[in-house]
C-alpha cells in the first residue's frame, strides 16, 4: 500500500511543477481525483495491481496531452498478451485495419459491436478512458498495445454484415502488416527501417516512417542527385509517431537557406520569490501565475545545419499527413507550415508535440509528462487540434477496401 500511495503522490506533485498546460479548473480536477484515488488505496479497493494500473492510466489521462501518460511495467505484455488485430475508424465506422493472417478475412468490415457494446460505448469504456483521444485513431493505436490488460478477455466482434468472430489474446509474433503499399507500383530507390524513397512521373516520394534513427538523414542525402533532378519532393509522414526532432530538422534544412524557426515554446518557471509571494496572497500577476503553476517563459526555437542549407531551396514540396502524424513528425510539418514552404495535404495531425519528462515509478513502471508547451512559431495553437492541412483529404473506408490512396493520387 505504501508504494502505491507514494507513486500516486509523486505523480500528483511532480506534475504540478512540470506540466505547462495547467488551468485553475484542471488543477482543481487533478486534486479532487487524487483524493479519490488515495481513498481507494487506503480502503483496499486497489490492492489488485491491474486495477491500480488502470486507475493511474485514467488519472494521468485527465491531463489530455499526447505526451503525458502512465505505463505499467514491461512484463505486463507477458501477463496480459494483446490481440492480433488493430482497430481504426474510417468514415465514422470502426473496423479491423490490420490483423494476423488468421483474421484477414475480417479486414475493413464495419463493426457493429464488441463484447455486447455498441462501438461508441466500447470506445468510451475501454479506449477514451485511458488514452489521449484528441484523435481517436491515435488512441486506438495506443490501445492496441495494452488492450489485453484493459479488456482482459476475448473480443466477441459482431459485424454489420451479420458475421461474427471471437478473437483471443495472443503471444504470437505474427506481424500486423496486411496493408498493401501504394508504393509497390513505383520505382523503389531506398527501403530502410525509417525511410523509404520511391520515384514516379519524375516526382520523388520520401516516406519518413519515424525519426528515431540517425541513419534517416544520410539515407536521404545520399540520393541528392535524384532529389535535385526531380520536379517535386513529396514527404509522406502519415503514421509517423516521431522521435528525434533533430533528425527531422536536418532534412528540413535543405529547403531553407538560413536558420529557421521550429516552434514557439513555453516552460514553467518556478521563481521561489514569486511562488512565496503568491502563497501569501500577492495580487501581482506573475506571483499568482507562478503559485498556480501557470507562469511560463516563452521563446522561439531555431535550428541551422550549414552542410545542408538550401540544397533544395527552389524545389516544390508537398507533405502528406494524417491523424496519427505525431510529435516530431508534427514539428517537421510545422517548420514548412510556418514559412508557407510546402503544400500540406491530408488530415489534421494528432495534435501533440513537446519535451517529455520520464519519472520512474515502482516496479519499473513509468510516468511520462510533457515539460514544454508548443505552438507554431507564429503563435498558432495546434495542441489537441493538430497542424492544419492546406488541402484536406480524409482517408476513407472505401479507399481502404479498394486499395486506393487518395492523397498519393492527388499529388500525382
Amino acid at each position: 500500500m505504501d508504494d502505491k500511495i507514494f507513486d500516486l503522490l509523486r505523480i500528483y506533485n511532480e506534475s504540478k511543477f512540470i506540466f505547462p498546460y495547467w488551468t485553475d479548473d484542471l488543477l482543481s480536477k487533478w486534486e479532487i481525483e487524487c483524493h479519490k484515488i488515495l481513498a481507494k488505496i487506503i480502503s483496499g479497493q486497489l490492492e489488485n495491481d491491474r486495477a491500480y494500473y488502470l486507475q493511474l492510466m485514467e488519472f494521468t489521462n485527465l491531463l489530455e496531452d499526447g505526451h503525458t501518460y502512465f505505463r505499467p511495467y514491461s512484463k505486463i505484455y507477458e501477463d496480459y498478451p494483446t490481440y492480433p488485430i488493430e482497430l481504426q475508424i474510417f468514415d465514422e465506422k470502426l473496423v479491423i485495419s490490420k490483423s494476423s493472417v488468421k483474421y484477414e478475412k475480417f479486414l475493413n468490415i464495419e463493426i457493429e459491436s464488441i463484447n455486447g457494446y455498441k462501438t461508441n460505448d466500447f470506445l468510451d469504456t475501454y479506449v477514451k478512458k485511458y488514452f489521449w483521444s484528441s484523435k481517436i485513431n491515435f488512441a486506438l493505436r495506443e490501445f492496441g498495445n495494452l488492450a489485453g490488460m484493459i479488456v482482459s478477455k476475448s473480443l466477441d466482434i459482431k459485424f454489420e454484415n451479420g458475421e461474427n468472430v471471437t478473437i483471443n489474446p495472443s503471444i504470437d509474433n505474427d506481424k500486423l502488416n496486411n496493408e498493401k503499399s501504394y508504393y509497390e507500383n513505383m520505382k523503389e530507390i531506398v527501403k530502410e527501417d525509417g525511410i523509404e524513397i520511391y520515384e514516379k512521373k519524375n516526382k520523388v516520394f520520401v516516406v519518413l516512417k519515424h525519426f528515431m534513427s540517425e541513419s534517416i538523414v544520410p539515407n536521404f542525402y545520399d540520393n541528392l542527385d535524384l532529389l535535385q533532378k526531380s520536379d517535386e519532393i513529396i514527404f509522406d509522414i502519415r503514421n509517423n509517431i516521431g522521435g528525434n526532432s533533430g533528425y527531422a530538422n536536418q532534412i528540413a534544412q535543405a529547403f531553407f537557406e538560413r536558420e529557421f524557426e521550429t516552434e514557439l515554446s513555453g516552460r514553467q518557471v518556478i521563481d521561489m520569490q514569486s511562488f512565496a509571494n503568491g502563497s501569501q496572497g500577492s495580487t501581482e500577476i506573475r506571483d499568482i501565475e507562478t503559485y498556480n503553476h501557470q507562469y511560463l517563459e516563452n521563446y522561439i526555437d531555431n535550428d541551422y545545419y550549414l552542410e545542408y542549407k538550401g540544397l533544395f531551396i527552389e524545389k516544390k514540396v508537398s507533405i502528406l499527413q494524417n491523424n496519427i502524424t505525431f510529435s516530431s513528425a508534427e514539428n517537421f510539418a510545422m517548420i514548412f507550415k510556418n514559412k508557407g514552404r510546402a503544400r500540406i495535404i491530408g488530415e489534421y495531425s494528432a495534435g501533440s508535440t513537446g519535451q517529455p519528462t520520464w519519472i520512474p515509478i515502482n516496479e519499473k513502471s513509468y510516468f511520462q509528462i510533457t515539460a514544454k508547451k508548443v505552438l507554431l512559431p507564429d503563435g498558432t495553437v495546434h495542441h489537441n487540434i493538430g497542424v492544419a492541412p492546406d488541402i484536406e483529404i480524409v482517408e476513407s473506408l472505401s479507399a481502404k477496401k479498394n486499395g486506393y490512396d487518395e492523397m498519393i493520387e492527388y499529388v500525382l
